[in-house]
C-alpha cells in the first residue's frame, strides 16, 4: 500500500511506488478512462527535463500535488514558511499550476511582472470544461500570489486582477487532462518573456482546435511511459529535489526552481488516504486559523476569435 505521506507529496519516493505508478498510468489510457494525477506528474517531469535553460528560467511547472498542498491539506503556517524560503530562489515570469478537483483538471497561471514594471501581473484560470469554480481556486492561489507580488511591490500594494479565460472546450467528460497538458505545451511555446495586457488576447476559444488536444492521447501516453522507464533507472537519492543552501550570492539573485520542496506530514490521515485514482485527493478548505485576505474580483473575459493557423 502506498504510504500516507507519498499519497500527498506525490509519487516516486520509493521503489514500491514505481509499480503503483505503472498501474495508474496503464489504467489512465484505457478508453474513456479518468487520467490519474501520476500522468500529469510524469508529463510535467518530461517537460522540465526537455526545456531549454531559458524556458526553465521563465516557466515553473507545478503538478496537481503542488496545488493540493496549497488547498489546506497541511498546516498553512508551516506551508507559508516553506514556500517563502523556496520563493527566495525563484525568478520565474510564470508559475503554472495544474488544479485537480472533483475528478477534473484545469490550469491556473500566475503571470509575474519584473521589478521594472514594464510587464503586467495577472492570475489566469483556464478550464476546458468550465467546471471548476474560479472564485474558490483563486481563494487558494491568492495568498501565494500575494507573497510573490509583495516581495518587491511592498505590503500595501494592490493585488492585480484575476481573470478567467474562455478557452477551447472538450466535447466529452474524460479529456480534461490532455487539454491541460496541451495548454501547458502551447503556453510554454507561445507566452512572451514579459506578459503585457495585450497578450491576454492569445487565450480564447480559438486558441487551438479541440480535436488537436484530444488527439494527443497516444503521444502523451508514449512520453509518459518513457518517463516512467527513466524514473525506474534513477537512484532513489535523485527522486527528491533539495532546497539550495542560503548564501550571500543567491540571497540577492534568486534561481529558478521546478518543484516545491516536500513539507511535513498532513494534519489528518483520513483526508489523505485516498489513492487519488479517479477521485480528488483533497478538497479541504484553508484552515480557520489562517488570516485570509479579501478575494480579488474574478473577471471572465472573452476576446474576438483569433485566426487559427
Amino acid at each position: 500500500m502506498r504510504r500516507l505521506e507519498d499519497a500527498v507529496f506525490g509519487p516516486c519516493r520509493n521503489r514500491d511506488d514505481d509499480d503503483l505508478m505503472e498501474k495508474h498510468v496503464k489504467a489512465s489510457f484505457e478508453p474513456e478512462s479518468y487520467v490519474h494525477a501520476d500522468v500529469i506528474y510524469l508529463y510535467l517531469r518530461h517537460l522540465r527535463r526537455t526545456m531549454s535553460a531559458g524556458e526553465a528560467f521563465i516557466f515553473s511547472l507545478e503538478n496537481s500535488y503542488s496545488y493540493i498542498k496549497l488547498e489546506g491539506e497541511f498546516s498553512r503556517n508551516e506551508l507559508r514558511a516553506s514556500l517563502a524560503e523556496d520563493l527566495k530562489y525563484r525568478e520565474n515570469s510564470y508559475i503554472l499550476f495544474v488544479v485537480h478537483k472533483k475528478e477534473h483538471y484545469s490550469l491556473v497561471v500566475l503571470c509575474l511582472p519584473e521589478e521594472d514594471e514594464s510587464s503586467s501581473a495577472f492570475v489566469l484560470h483556464m478550464d476546458s470544461f468550465s467546471y471548476h469554480e474560479s472564485e474558490t481556486i483563486f481563494q487558494t492561489i491568492e495568498w501565494l500570489f500575494k507573497q510573490l507580488w509583495t516581495s518587491f511591490k511592498g505590503e500595501n500594494s494592490k493585488i492585480p486582477n484575476v481573470i478567467k479565460r474562455i478557452v477551447p472546450q472538450q466535447n466529452n467528460g474524460h479529456d480534461c487532462a490532455f487539454f491541460v497538458l496541451h495548454m501547458i505545451d502551447l503556453f510554454v511555446k507561445q507566452a512572451p518573456p514579459k506578459f503585457m495586457m495585450e497578450h491576454i488576447e492569445m487565450f480564447s476559444e480559438r486558441w487551438f482546435k479541440p480535436e488537436v488536444a484530444s488527439a494527443r492521447r497516444e503521444e502523451i501516453q508514449q512520453l509518459v511511459e518513457e518517463e516512467l522507464k527513466r524514473i525506474a533507472t534513477e537512484p532513489l537519492s535523485k527522486r527528491q529535489r533539495k532546497r539550495k543552501p542560503k548564501t550571500a550570492s543567491n540571497e540577492s539573485s534568486r534561481q529558478p526552481s521546478a518543484e516545491f520542496v516536500p513539507l511535513s506530514t498532513p494534519r489528518s490521515a483520513e483526508d489523505a488516504l485516498n489513492d487519488h485514482s479517479g477521485v480528488e485527493l483533497a478538497q479541504s478548505q484553508p484552515s480557520a486559523e489562517v488570516e485570509t485576505e479579501p478575494s480579488a474580483q474574478v473577471k471572465t473575459e472573452s476576446t474576438p476569435p483569433l485566426v487559427q493557423k
